[in-house]
């Protein structure tokens, strides 16, 4: 957990095993000589919790968020505080439940419960506390040197310090990368964690980083990692942001379900921790009174008493005994949901299918027509040709008029290029009727197709 600048390689076991004779034999030596190690386990254990035992510890991942979106590869450095907070979270869980809250000025206990951030305002690495420096770490920090002093100490030490330690986030990208350092046997030795964030509606001028979203799948995918888990604290600030006032009513309405779908969609990840039969569960919903009296939404403020609900509603569910079978079963419904949604999809493709091939046969079909119509035209216009060019011969027999013979002889030849011009729209017209058809034979012949690959498959 100490600042480092670059990840160092995961460890596959807490300490090398070693072969050489002298080595072993040094650490026999150490266990008989040593005046710590010498002491009784209960003392050792005593000084060693002392050390590195019986805290609540804020854990930070810092990333640069312009670089992470830059680049897929993430890396940083941890840094780690030692809780300041005059009060544990379980006293402020039972404080919040209670009547003996301590109002600040201006507040009032229907409604105020004191949020994650007010709680630790004096803690670095928490909230806008900022980091340790160099001359903070000796009271901020946890001093790991006792891990370096034998392989004994070692390993009593890491044990206690994953066991008896609360180990405390603010954003998913620091609970995942200090789950994902973590040994298989540090893993199982993780007992105590703290996790706090906002939910509820925000601004759409300040929208969630992705690295503050806990719906984020690296939390998802590293809370099967968790199973000797005992205690869990969820501390939830309610951030309702800003929101037109003719289209919301007061909180608890009955058609005020905006806010509610919004902060059950960010607590949603962390029930996925049901199935972990978590011994002790506390959960605080607070609020800012002060933010949002400058955002003028405080008519939209739950009461105390509706916070409480909300999260001893959730406390329920995450203590549920029966939680591996409802997340079992959850999962089940949604892989048939699934499986119904492709066949629905499936059957509505065929369907499209189906419609075009339809309406490419009702268009051959009106195609055909017109070709039938202009056939009967140049039918027509043929005869019209022919009965022109007779008249035209008896007006050059008769001789009778040079003038009515040449108004013949330019009719006949008008009526000859109308029956030329008939001809080749009749001729485009056929093409057109061709092309319709074989689209409309390709169109069957993979509808046709398709329907016996889903037949076969047994999706229809």
């Amino acid at each position: 957990m100490a600042n480092t600048g670059t990840r160092a390689p995961r460890k596959k076991q807490a300490v090398a095993k070693t072969s050489k004779a002298a080595t072993k034999a040094l650490i026999k030596e150490n266990a008989l000589t040593s005046p710590l190690l010498k002491t009784p386990s209960e003392v050792r254990e005593r000084i060693l919790r002392h050390l590195v035992g019986d805290k609540l510890i804020h854990i930070k991942y810092l990333q640069d968020e312009a670089d992470l979106a830059a680049s897929s590869t993430v890396t940083g450095v941890f840094s780690h505080a030692i809780c300041m907070a005059d009060k544990t979270e379980l006293t402020a869980y039972r404080e919040a439940v209670s009547d003996r809250r301590v109002l600040p000025p201006g507040e009032s206990s229907d409604f105020y419960i004191a949020s994650h951030k007010q709680r630790h305002e004096a803690c670095k690495c928490c909230g806008n506390g900022g980091t340790v420096s160099v001359d903070e770490k000796a009271t901020h920090q946890v001093n790991l040197a006792i891990l370096g002093v034998s392989r004994q100490s070692y390993e009593e030490a890491s044990y206690l310090l994953m066991a008896t330690n609360t180990f405390s986030f603010e954003d998913p990208l620091s609970f995942a990368m200090f789950i994902s350092d973590l040994n298989p046997s540090q893993k199982r030795n993780l007992r105590s964690m703290h996790l706090s964030l906002d939910i509820g509606l925000v601004d759409s001028s300040a929208p969630m980083s992705g690295l503050r979203d806990w719906r984020w799948a690296r939390f998802q995918a590293h809370v099967h990692m968790l199973q000797n888990l005992q205690n869990l604290h969820l501390c939830f600030e309610q951030h309702l942001g800003k929101h037109d006032s003719a289209s919301t009513v007061a909180i608890g309405g009955p058609s005020d379900t905006k806010l509610k779908n919004a902060q059950d969609k960010d607590i949603r990840p962390f029930l996925r921790l049901r199935p972990l039969a978590i011994k002790l569960v506390t959960v605080i919903v607070s609020d800012n009174g002060a933010e949002m009296a400058a955002d003028g939404t405080t008519g939209r403020r739950w009461t105390a008493m509706q916070k409480n609900q909300y999260a001893e509603d959730l406390r329920a569910q995450l203590t549920d005994p029966r939680g591996a079978e409802i997340v079992k079963d959850e999962a089940q419904a949604a892989a048939v949901a699934r499986v119904q949604a492709k066949k629905a999809r499936d059957a509505a493709y065929i369907s499209m299918l189906e419609r075009k091939a339809n309406r490419a046969q009702v268009k051959a079909k009106g195609l055909k027509e017109k070709v039938r119509q202009m056939d009967s035209l140049a039918y027509n216009a043929l005869w019209k040709a022919k009965y022109a060019n007779d008249k035209s011969d008896e007006a050059e027999a008769d001789c009778k008029s040079i003038g009515r013979q040449l108004r013949l002889y330019s009719k006949a030849r008008r009526a000859l290029d109308w029956q030329h011009t008939r001809e080749w729209m009749a001729d485009k017209h056929r093409e057109k009727v061709s092309k319709a058809a074989k689209a409309a034979a390709r169109c069957r012949a993979f509808a046709k197709e398709k329907r016996a690959e889903y037949r076969k498959a047994g999706r229809v």
